[in-house]
């Protein structure tokens, strides 16, 4: 069991759930109140009800945030440019002037020239068959020791959906053919025979080819994405990362230039073929990379025609057990991007002291007990973290965890949306989101692979043990090394294979299964 500490940016409180912020407005409020019934005017009280009502109104809460704030985030999506395309002339309304990357070359990420970024991928590991003292054992020497050993760097922990790419189980398939040719031909079997097997195999082929080139198979894949300004220090990291990983059986690799784009491009998409980046040169691939259309909506974005559904969990469990991300990252049709941004020890170890002395302070100005109980819990969280950090067994990151809720078929009566079903997952596993209402600029750019976060101000500081610990992820099915996946869809490859034949049969059972 390990902890997730509570807010370790608490702010200040004049009253109860008053802060500073709106103590202003209020203060504000008054000061007119105060000005109408100071003056002559014969509609002074009339007015001043209009104020008291107006000034109410901005201190109610909506959303999780209050009124006023809402109102600015309004006028600011009121302002801010909301339809982008890839080809505009204008620079403000293009697609390259949100797109944190500008190029991929060489192995590397290029963001502009600032710093650069690698990626390793990593599987998904079958963790629920570990016994608790090895679970711990990887988090803390292979996701842990790489988060400790980051330094200044920031982190990104990815989950695309992207589709199957067969083409290894084909070349093995073709390789069997030869194989079969040689034995043919030093007399192992009858021509007969040979001619069956080769059949077989042709057949299999045939069904691979369909699956790799129009039915595809989508698959969660997983990413750790390294930064840095320095190339050669950034290498380093990303070479020891994936030793470190192999070390204890994790079959990382690193992902190489024509990968990298195809993996920047399926931020965006996986309708296309991956294939084609293989023969990009640098100086096209952000044209292939990038969509051509983004409008960005008040609650969702449309991407290509594509409506997507960026959410930010705002509050964590306290309590979590070992790989406790792998029900986020498991879930279909959605982008999973969380950051890590190491914070300064003594600049941490100061918030922390603040954060307690305010929540100490609440304790005795409260008077209900499930007040004084909660912010109890908080203050043995964050007492838990301070100790941590003191004894230099611990880093302390500034963690946020977007999920991009993908809409690729639209409303349809009778099924729940996906953004409702996303939401309910969440909140049965203890985690509430934010939808970042009026704020999907921020929202979209956030959501992207780099080291910027709009958001980061509103992150939750989580220690590396802990934060370590949403890794390992494990899928909800298994699949050899050379093995064809089941879909997500619960179609298995024999059954894909035989569908055709095995048609009438079904249609039969679903028959009897409606008479009984």
């Amino acid at each position: 069991m390990r902890i997730i500490p509570k807010q370790t940016r608490v702010k200040m409180e004049f009253f109860k759930n008053i802060g500073l912020a709106d103590a202003i407005v209020g203060l504000l409020g008054v000061i007119i109140e105060v000005f109408l019934f100071t003056s002559n005017a014969p509609w002074r009280y009339w007015a001043m009800l209009v104020v008291l009502f107006f000034f109410g109104l901005l201190l109610i809460k909506f959303e999780g945030d209050r009124v006023y704030i809402m109102a600015l985030y309004f006028l600011k999506h009121l302002t801010v440019r909301r339809k982008f395309f890839k080809n505009s002339k204008n620079k403000h309304s293009n697609m390259r002037g949100i797109t944190p990357f500008t190029g991929v070359a060489d192995g590397f990420i290029e963001y502009g020239g600032g710093y650069f970024a690698k990626v390793l991928e990593i599987p998904s590991v079958e963790f629920r068959f570990f016994s608790e003292r090895k679970q711990d054992n990887m988090v803390e020497r292979v996701m842990g020791a790489v988060l400790r050993q980051s330094g200044d760097m920031s982190v990104n922990l990815v989950k695309l959906d992207r589709p199957i790419n067969f083409d290894t189980c084909i070349e093995a398939e073709y390789n069997k053919i030869e194989q079969l040719k040689y034995s043919y031909a030093n007399g192992l079997f009858s021509e007969e025979e040979f001619r069956c097997r080769v059949g077989i195999i042709r057949d299999r082929i045939e069904q691979l080819k369909f699956i790799n080139n129009d039915n595809k198979i989508i698959k969660h894949f997983y990413y750790l994405v390294l930064f840095d300004k320095n190339k050669d220090m950034l290498d380093a990291q990303t070479t020891a990362a994936a030793n470190l990983f192999l070390s204890n059986e994790v079959d990382a690799r690193i992902l190489e230039t024509h990968e990298l784009m195809a993996f920047c491009k399926y931020n965006y998409t996986y309708d296309f073929d991956e294939r084609e980046a293989v023969d990009l040169t640098p100086e096209d691939c952000m044209d292939w990379i990038l969509p051509e259309k983004l409008e960005l909506l008040v609650r969702k974005h449309i991407c290509d025609g594509v409506t997507a559904f960026t959410l930010r969990i705002t509050n964590y469990p306290t309590y979590v057990y070992n790989a406790w991300g792998h029900r986020i990252f498991d879930i279909p049709d959605t982008k999973v991007v969380m950051k890590f941004k190491p914070l300064d020890k003594f600049k941490s170890v100061r918030s922390i002291d603040r954060a307690i002395d305010e929540l100490q302070g609440q304790v005795k100005d409260t008077g209900k007990t499930s007040r004084v109980i909660e912010i109890q819990e908080h203050i043995e969280t964050l007492t838990s973290l301070l100790m941590q950090l003191k004894n230099d067994s611990e880093t302390l990151f500034e963690v946020n965890l977007y999920i991009t809720v993908y809409d690729r078929q639209g409303y349809q009566a009778g099924q729940i949306p996906v953004k409702r079903r996303v939401r309910r997952l969440l909140n049965e596993e203890g985690f509430r989101c934010d939808d970042l209402m009026l704020r999907q600029l921020e929202a979209y750019i956030s959501s992207g692979i780099s080291a910027y976060d709009a958001l980061h101000n509103e992150g939750r500081g989580i220690h590396s043990g802990s934060a370590a610990a949403v890794f390992p992820f494990v899928h909800s099915v298994l699949q050899d090394p050379k093995g064809v996946d089941r879909a997500k869809r619960g179609l298995a490859y024999h059954y894909r294979l035989f569908q055709a034949r095995q048609q009438p049969c079904q249609q039969q059972y679903d028959n009897h299964r409606e008479i009984r």
